[in-house]
Formats: structure tokens, sequence, C-alpha cells
């Protein structure tokens, strides 16, 4: 369960990364052009597009307004919040390690009477 917790956490972040990248193409601005237009370091607009750093709110609203985007700005945002309630809810569960998550699994384990697994 934590496993795929962080993984669905960690696509979301990406698919956030994907939408800003699409808005930016939209626009017809290069990543460069973008970073000025927004008054940022040159690869502040890579490194959220590639999710090495995620946006803060105001970033996503600089981000819509540089691309002429702002209707978008406020569902962005949105999507932002609950990305981020994902990575705190990983961290609560995590915060005492992987173990007890695991035990709160034990019960639906023990009751499964057959496992499958597809291989291609």
């Amino acid at each position: 369960m934590p496993l795929s917790e962080h993984s669905n956490a960690q696509q979301a972040r990406q698919t956030l990364a994907d939408r800003l990248r699409e808005i930016r193409q939209r626009a017809s601005l290069h990543g460069r052009a973008h970073a000025r237009a927004c008054g940022w370091h040159p690869a502040k607009t890579s490194r959220i597009e590639n999710n090495r750093t995620a946006p803060s709110a105001d970033d996503i609203r600089v981000w819509c307004r540089a691309c002429g985007a702002d209707d978008e700005a406020d569902d962005l945002i949105a999507f932002l919040r609950s990305v981020e309630g994902m990575f705190i809810e990983w961290r609560r569960i995590t915060q005492t390690g992987l173990f007890s998550a695991q035990q709160a699994r034990e019960a639906v384990r023990a009751r499964t009477r057959r496992f499958r697994c597809y291989q291609s």
C-alpha cells in the first residue's frame, strides 16, 4: 500500500509537470523565454517541467500568466494541493517505518485465498 501511494503521488506530480509544459508549448514559448517572462533563472522552468522541483502556488500563477493561461491557474493550484496532500500522507505512513504500514495490510493478506499474477 504505501509504496503504491508514493508512486501515485510521484505520478500525480509528473502529471502536473506535464500539464505545465503543455501550457508553455501552447503559448509557443521556449524554456529560456518562458523563464525570462517569469523573471526566473533559466533552469527553473526546466526543473519544474522535468519534475525535479515541485512548483509552488505562486510559481503556477506566474507560469500561467506568462503563457496567457490565467484561467487555468486555479485548477492547477488545486491539483498541486492534492499532490502535496498525497506526499504528506506518505510521510505520515512511513514516519515510523514501513513495518507498521505493512502490518496494516496483514489482515487482507491473511484473508486472501488465491493470488493471481500476470507476466507478459
